[in-house]
């Protein structure tokens, strides 16, 4: 009969551990500063082949942006 209870105590004392060491485990992994991204580029253009640059959002106004003259 002791030893019933003596293994419940220790089962017992094992599953409070293993809370407590995964809790701790989770909280660091918390803390770490997540990942940064890595950028993705969409589309590569020679500098030398823009012209003009027209961006449009609906609901305002268009952005026109125009090379300057080049030599």
């Amino acid at each position: 009969m002791k030893q019933g209870r003596l293994l419940v105590a220790a089962l017992l004392l094992a599953t409070l551990a293993g809370l407590f060491w995964w809790s701790n485990k989770k909280e660091a992994s918390a803390m770490k500063a997540p990942p940064t991204p890595a950028t993705t580029k969409i589309l590569e253009v020679p500098q030398d082949q823009i012209q003009s640059l027209t961006i449009e959002k609906a609901g305002s106004d268009s952005l026109h942006v125009r090379h300057a003259q080049r030599r």
